[in-house]
């Protein structure tokens, strides 16, 4: 009895359970929902013919579905007002009787609405116009897609939108941002996101998901499947930013086409770090886009990555992708994105029209080196930018140069600003091409002032030593020098006047005017002040036999105009500075006449000489380099012979002699800029050991008129390089 009546309260227990599970499953079928708060729980479906979900009036008012809404046969929500809506369901709509089928529609709504997805919101229509969302002279805050979201509009007709924005009176959504999947497919047209009519738009679409479009036959265009569509040539739209994918395809083969993203407004901003695609043109633009970089991947399968028509403008294209094809009107501004030295952006351009200004886009990781095939497909004319320039990357600066390396390909070549200045200042360096750099003009330079105190050094000329009854003596002289390794002329002009004060003493001076100056090109020298001398003698005899003794000191300043010349993808640049040197001498020298006539003169000299050059700053430079004072200080021995030979009124003389420096320093050139450069030791080329000659001869007209000619030959201190003067000059005593 007791087992009988447990087997029925069993019983009883399955009936009602299978009851309950089969009420359950009934979907629940009620009227429309008209203006009200809306909520669908999990499990739960709200289903109606079309306007499932009617908010027309009043509000406003917030959705909320985790369940299932939808239509048997046209729209499913329909909003007129200002509404919340939150999916984390299904949002359907379906239908084969209506000309159009919105699953979510916003009709000229009141107010700001939003849009929060993270089910799915599907329209799947036989019709002639479907769409997941359509904005129709609306305004939205947002429409968020999250990474479990989709919204999708399929088609078998015609024309199929995931989001469309479209009136005649304007609609706008400030922020549409999909993590999830955005897709239209249709057997004719087929838009992910679409803004359509005039005065439609949006501020931002930020993708990190996909945005697909997939078209088909029944399409007369070209053109069945776009991304992203932004129509309307006055429309204008904020940001395109993707980080994910935007892709378009059709089914249809020849004559058929996709395009990742159609704009054809003024866009802001488009920004690419993911996937553009299309199986005809990855972008096509006829408006405007103010900025445009790629950091990703565009491609147009069977045409262009970037179609930019005659009517389109694009002002700023900046792009990393290696392979990017462009067609049409160029960008006004096209940089280039270095990431490294094997992965930086390409680009070919095919039927070009107008002119690009090309730079290195200020995110580039530069190292020096050859881009080659930075863009392909253009010529001269179409680079209205000059082909150098520099930027700062890193706290590095550094130079490029563009070259049309062969027919229409161009090349980039990348220096550090600091590498190729340290090679204009010492192209000694390892990797540096030879040049006339600012080591060896200062050296040059030294020379030259060296080249004045050995005018005076060996007592050969400058020694007014010619007395009439009164004591005076006056020479003027003319002066041809040629210094070799680099060659360099001056022409100058000397006046000496001199005074005997005793039969065993005199003194004279000296001023010496350079006239010209012909120096290297790199730099110029000109008197400030000329050289000038003085000097007095001492003879044991009044007849100058025995010792002598002469003591001297010389002083000259120029001017000098300094040019750092271009060396690799440095910069030219000028600057002036004053070089002056200032030298003390002694000599002692031992007269002894032969009976042949021949006079011989050994002597040993002493000299003490200060050289230096003003520190100075380029002027009219990009990067000016600031240089430090340089001085040159040396202690000398000078060791000779001078000899004479009387034939009739005519003496020949000449001399040989050796000078060391026993002591020599000179500063480092050590300069500043905006780059880290490297020091210069400058002594390193420097000869301490030089040999020095001269010949000449004396024609006397009277015992107080001389006519002396002298041809001197020297080795100066720096790089082997020589000297040689020629002196005429008209001695007369009175």
């Amino acid at each position: 009895m007791l087992s009988y009546f447990y087997s029925k309260v069993i019983n009883i227990i399955k009936y009602f359970s299978v009851l309950f599970l089969i009420i359950v499953s009934i979907p629940a079928y009620a009227e429309r929902l008209n203006d009200q708060n809306v909520t669908i729980n999990s499990g739960v479906t709200q289903s109606h013919t079309s306007d499932t979900i009617l908010l027309d009036s009043g509000g406003p008012y917030t959705i909320n579905n985790s369940g299932n809404i939808v239509s048997t046969d046209g729209h499913t929500i329909r909003i007129k007002v200002q509404t919340t809506l939150t999916n984390s369901g299904l949002i359907d709509a379906n239908g084969s009787t209506q000309s159009i089928l919105y699953t979510v529609f916003y009709q000229s709504a009141s107010g700001t609405s939003s849009l929060n997805n993270s089910g799915t919101i599907l329209s799947d229509y036989s019709g002639q116009n479907a769409a997941g969302i359509q904005v129709d002279g609306s305004i939205l805050s947002s429409i968020v897609n999250t990474a479990t979201g989709t919204i999708e509009a399929k088609s078998s007709s015609n024309i199929a939108n995931g989001i469309r924005i479209q009136s005649s009176s304007g609609s706008y959504v400030a922020d549409i941002t999909n993590a999830g999947t955005i897709s239209a497919s249709s057997s004719g047209a087929a838009y992910g996101i679409t803004s359509l009519g005039a005065g439609d738009g949006f501020d931002t679409v930020t993708n990190t998901g996909t945005i697909s479009a997939i078209g088909g036959a029944n399409r007369s265009a070209d053109t069945t499947s776009y991304g992203i569509a932004m129509w309307g040539t006055t429309n204008i739209y904020g940001s395109v930013i993707n980080s994910g994918t935007i892709q378009a395809s059709t089914t249809e083969g020849s004559g058929k086409g996709s395009v990742g993203i159609r704009q054809v407004g003024i866009l802001t901003t488009l920004n690419n770090s993911g996937t553009i695609s299309g199986n005809k043109v990855g972008v096509r633009n006829t408006g405007t886009i103010t900025n445009f970089t790629n950091t990703g991947t565009i491609t147009g399968t069977s045409e262009y990555s970037i179609e930019n028509s005659d009517t389109g403008v694009i002002t700023n294209l900046h792009n990393s992708q290696n392979n990017l094809t462009f067609t049409g009107n160029l960008p006004t501004n096209y940089s280039v994105i270095i990431n490294s030295a094997s992965d930086y952006g390409k680009i070919t351009f095919s039927s070009p029209s107008g002119s690009l200004n090309f730079a290195i886009h200020s995110s580039s990781s530069l190292t020096a080196g050859s881009y080659s095939a930075v863009m392909s497909g253009i010529t001269a004319s179409n680079i209205s930018s000059v082909s150098t320039g520099s930027i700062e990357r890193d706290g590095e600066i550094h130079r490029y140069s563009l070259t049309n390396s062969t027919g229409t390909q161009w090349d980039l070549v990348i220096n550090s600003l600091a590498s190729a200045t340290d090679c204009s200042l010492n192209s000694s360096l390892p990797g540096c091409q030879k040049t006339d750099d600012i080591c060896k003009t200062l050296e040059v330079t030294m020379n030259r002032m060296t080249q004045d105190q050995g005018y005076f050094a060996h007592m050969n000329t400058y020694d007014c030593d010619v007395f009439g009854d009164d004591g005076y003596c006056v020479s003027i002289g003319a002066r041809r020098t040629k210094v070799t390794n680099p060659v360099s002329r001056s022409y100058s002009s000397v006046v000496t006047f001199g005074k005997k004060e005793t039969p065993t003493f005199r003194w004279s001076v000296f001023t010496h005017f350079n006239h010209t100056l012909d120096t290297p090109s790199n730099f110029s020298l000109k008197d400030k002040v000329p050289l000038v001398g003085a000097l007095a003698v001492w003879n044991q005899y009044s007849d100058n036999s025995g010792l002598q003794i002469k003591v001297g000191n010389t002083y000259s300043k120029k001017t000098s105009r300094i040019t750092r010349e271009q060396s690799g993808l440095s910069e030219e640049a000028t600057g002036d500075t004053v070089v002056s040197a200032e030298s003390y001498l002694v000599e002692a020298r031992y007269n002894i006449t032969k009976p042949n006539g021949i006079k011989y003169s050994p002597y040993i000299a002493l000299r003490n000489s200060v050289k230096k050059q003003n520190g100075y700053t380029e002027k009219s430079a990009e990067y000016p380099v600031t240089y430090n004072d340089i001085l040159d200080k040396s202690n000398t021995i000078i060791l000779g012979l001078k000899y004479e030979k009387d034939i009739s009124d005519i003496i020949l003389k000449g001399s040989v002699g050796l000078e060391h420096d026993f002591y020599h320093t000179v500063d480092r050139l050590a300069p500043t800029a905006a780059v880290s450069i490297t020091t210069v030791n400058i002594n390193e080329s420097f000869d301490k050991t030089r040999p020095v000659f001269s010949i000449g001869l004396d024609k006397f007209f009277s015992p107080t008129r001389r006519l002396s000619a002298t041809y001197q030959y020297q080795k100066l201190p720096y790089r082997n390089m020589t000297e040689k003067n020629f002196y005429l000059y008209y001695t007369i005593g009175f």
